[in-house]
Formats: C-alpha cells, structure tokens, sequence
C-alpha cells in the first residue's frame, strides 16, 4: 500500500523508529488525514521538536488524537 509507505517514511524523517512509534504516527495520519504532520500546528511543532525524545512524541501522538476525538464527541 503505497499510502502507508509514504506515512511510515514520514514518522521516519521525523525519527520515529520503532514499531509501537511509526505505528502511532500512521494511525494519526489514518484518522485525521495523511497531511496531519503539516496541516495541525499543534503536530508540527512536537513533530519538528528537540526538546521531546521519540517515545515523548510518539505518545503525544497518541494522546492528542485521542483527545480530537473525544473533544469531537462531546459536542454531538
């Protein structure tokens, strides 16, 4: 699947390595678009970051998009 190459070769520029973190990263890229790492600011600048180690980012990747969610299903 071309679409998720192209995803797991962005975690990787942004040094994501492991399993659990290129995972985190595709399945933000799956939920709010394949743009997310450019389109939420709030995502470029943890992605684009030194101050955080990968795992710190991958994590926040997972909690921020589960965050969206939640915040979108309170308001319906």
């Amino acid at each position: 699947m071309p679409a998720i190459h192209e995803q797991v070769s962005k975690a990787r520029s942004y040094g994501l390595e492991t399993e659990r973190q290129i995972a985190n990263y595709v399945t933000t890229a799956w939920l709010l678009g394949q743009q997310f790492d450019t389109e939420f600011p709030a995502a470029q600048e943890m992605l684009n970051s030194s101050n955080y180690s990968h795992d710190e980012k991958s994590l926040w990747l997972e909690q921020w998009t589960e965050q969206i969610f939640a915040t979108l299903e309170e308001e319906n």
